[in-house]
Parts: C-alpha cells; sequence; structure tokens
C-alpha cells in the first residue's frame, strides 16, 4: 500500500499540493518531503 500510495499523491502532488496538506492531515502517511 505504501508503494502504491505514494505513487497516487505523486500525482495528486503534481496537480494539487494543497491536496497533500489535507491527506497529511487525514493520512498521516511518510512524509519524505
Amino acid at each position: 500500500m505504501s508503494k502504491l500510495w505514494d505513487s497516487v499523491t505523486n500525482i495528486f502532488k503534481e496537480e494539487h499540493e494543497g491536496f497533500i496538506m489535507l491527506m497529511d492531515i487525514i493520512y498521516p502517511v511518510n512524509k519524505s518531503n
């Protein structure tokens, strides 16, 4: 799930950086950045 999720978040990261912030609050995944 980590790799798959990383790929999904990567796509959204390029489209909506705000989305990552929101997901970071809902789903505190590995925040390497």
